[in-house]
Order: structure tokens, then C-alpha cells, then sequence
């Protein structure tokens, strides 16, 4: 009798390990079955949601995109470890500005210097954005968020970024002008959609630029203020036609705070997901009355070995008069008449 209940005791102390471990796994695949069913699934991995953000860098007038990669050596951040970059090269074309010298350009420009009178290549510009546009749809295509795609650009570049952004069917991360200009009249206001009035706007420029004049800078907070759009202006005492490293890190910060508020929102859906609230309780209680290891989720089945699986969540706990987590997330098991809750 007494070697009876030796056999039963080490049995069971050894099973244990791998019933628990099972019990886990099956855990984590109704957990991930449950975000799949919700189209969350990439939020369960931060990681992965990290690598999917993607950045886009438009150069200025007679630029190249390969010239400008050297910028993304300034994001040093953990938040930038895997994003992606890209930077485009502008096709060659005559430039009226440089009395009709063919040179990378996205659209044409008139005159140098530019200020809020000059006047706009709008056919140009228009013909431009669909080619950004398109690379942008590919990322999307390929399963990266609007929201975690972010145009930046200088000069040139960065006209196209605004009108890149303002045309846009959808809320992209945000858009960063430095030393741009408004590409567009008036009547591009009409053609913003309400999801591209969500896509904020980052502007900076120098207060010494002699080829965008400051004066075309400090035209974009009023009209985009008009349009409804937000739009975090930035001026740089005498700072000329150029980028400096004192924007690009403020640039960094401002991307970060972006990913801050979407690392925020997978914060809470996870809460919401642990602890939902008790009408969502209620419904699952109602929809969920058999244990879930036992609803063919998972069967595990050995000599000496019973698993059973309660669902304990959504529902007062009488033992420990505390209120349970999810249901999908709690299981409550029993060995031997011992009860381990997971």
C-alpha cells in the first residue's frame, strides 16, 4: 500500500512540470488565437510591431536620395534599431530656376529665392505625389500601419512631404518639413481629407535661410491651422539653407513621442484584453461555460494524469474573493486534489 502511494507521488511530481508547461502553451495559443480573431496579432510583439514602422526621406533640389542616407545615423535611439528607411532619388528634368539645367527635381521651381508669392509648378508637384504616394501604398501593402509611416523632407523635399501628407487618403505618423515652402493655393484645402487632417506636421526652419526665405516657413502654421491640421513650428536662429543636427534630434524626439503614443494604445488594448470590463465578462461568461482546456483547444492525456481546466475568469473567485483575470487567460488547474492557478 505504502509503495502504492510512493508510485502516485513521484508520478505526479513528475508530470507536473510537463502539465503545467502544456497548460502554458495552451495559454498562449488561445491567447494568440484571441488577438488573431481580433486582428491584433502583431501587437503581442513589440518587437515586430517596432521593425514595421517605416521612414521616408525626401532631398532637395539637384540631391540624390543615396547622399542623404547618412542621416539616419543621427536616430541612435532603441526605437529606431529596426525601423526601415528609404530614400528616393528624384527623377532628372530642366529646372526653370537654373535657367533650364537638367538636374534631380520633382517638379519644376521658378525662382530662387522662394517666398510666399512665388509661383507654384502645381501640375508638377501633383504628378510628384503619386510617385511618393506609391511607395507608400507598397509599405502598406506589405503590412506596415498608416500610422507608423513618417515623411520627412528638406527643401524641395520637403514641399513634397506636405503635399505628400495633405493628399494622402489616410492618417499617416506625421509629416517633417525642414526649410520647405506651401506648394499648393489655396484650393488644395478643399482636397484634404478628414483622415489626412489627422497626420500632424512637424516644420523647421532656419531664420537666416537665403533660398526659402523664413517668411515662406512662417506661412505654414496659419494655413494649416485653417485646414484643421496640427502643426509644431520651429525656428533656428541663424541657421541657412541646411539641416543641422540640432533639428534632426529634435526630429528624433518628436518621431519617439509618435511611437510613445502608439506603444500607448497597445498598452491598453493588452489592459482591456486582461481586464475587460464586466458586460464584456458577462457575455464571455455566457458563451464560455465549459473549461477551456476541454473545449478541444487542447487534450493532454496520460497514465495517472488528469488536466481539467476551469474557467475562473469574469466571475468572483469564492476561495480568494477576488475578482479574476480574462477568461482566455486564466486557468485554473488540479492534480491530485492539489489546485494551482496559472
Amino acid at each position: 500500500m505504502r509503495a502504492e502511494v510512493n508510485t502516485t507521488t513521484a508520478l505526479s511530481t513528475l508530470l507536473r512540470p510537463i502539465a503545467l508547461f502544456s497548460a502554458t502553451v495552451a495559454i498562449t495559443v488561445l491567447s494568440a488565437s484571441l488577438l488573431h480573431r481580433r486582428g491584433l496579432l502583431h501587437l503581442a510583439n513589440p518587437q515586430t510591431h517596432m521593425a514595421r514602422s517605416f521612414i521616408l526621406w525626401l532631398h532637395g533640389l539637384g540631391d540624390s536620395g543615396p547622399a542623404n542616407e547618412p542621416i539616419r545615423t543621427f536616430f541612435t535611439s532603441p526605437e529606431f534599431r529596426n525601423t526601415k528607411w528609404s530614400f528616393p532619388s528624384a527623377p532628372t528634368s530642366p529646372v526653370s530656376c537654373n535657367y533650364g539645367a537638367v538636374m534631380p527635381s520633382w517638379f519644376d521651381i521658378h525662382e530662387i529665392p522662394i517666398g510666399i508669392a512665388s509661383p507654384k509648378d502645381e501640375g508638377g508637384v501633383l504628378k510628384a505625389v503619386k510617385s511618393i504616394h506609391s511607395i507608400i501604398d507598397k509599405e502598406v501593402a506589405a503590412g506596415i500601419s498608416p500610422e507608423n509611416i513618417f515623411i520627412c523632407g528638406f527643401s524641395q523635399g520637403g514641399a513634397l512631404t506636405l503635399a505628400s501628407v495633405l493628399l494622402y487618403p489616410r492618417t499617416l505618423g506625421g509629416g517633417a518639413v525642414f526649410s520647405g515652402w506651401i506648394p499648393f493655393n489655396n484650393t488644395i484645402k478643399e482636397k484634404v481629407s478628414p483622415e489626412a487632417r489627422k497626420t500632424p506636421i512637424l516644420w523647421s526652419h532656419g531664420m537666416a535661410d537665403p533660398t526659402v526665405l523664413f517668411e515662406a516657413g512662417q506661412a505654414a502654421p496659419p494655413f494649416m491651422e485653417d485646414i484643421g491640421m496640427q502643426c509644431e513650428f520651429k525656428a533656428y536662429p541663424n541657421l541657412g539653407h541646411s539641416i543641422s543636427t540640432e533639428e534632426l534630434k529634435s526630429l528624433e524626439l518628436w518621431i519617439k513621442g509618435r511611437y510613445k503614443k502608439i506603444f500607448l494604445f497597445i498598452k491598453e488594448v493588452f489592459k482591456y484584453l486582461i481586464h475587460p470590463p464586466l458586460d464584456y465578462k458577462d457575455q464571455y461568461q455566457r458563451k464560455m461555460r465549459i473549461g477551456i482546456l476541454n473545449r478541444k483547444w487542447i487534450k493532454f492525456k496520460h497514465l495517472f494524469l488528469e488536466v481539467k481546466g476551469r474557467r475562473v475568469g469574469g466571475t468572483w473567485d469564492p476561495e480568494n474573493n477576488l475578482e479574476m483575470p480574462h477568461p482566455i487567460l486564466s486557468v485554473r488547474l488540479e492534480f491530485d486534489g492539489k489546485k494551482f492557478n496559472l
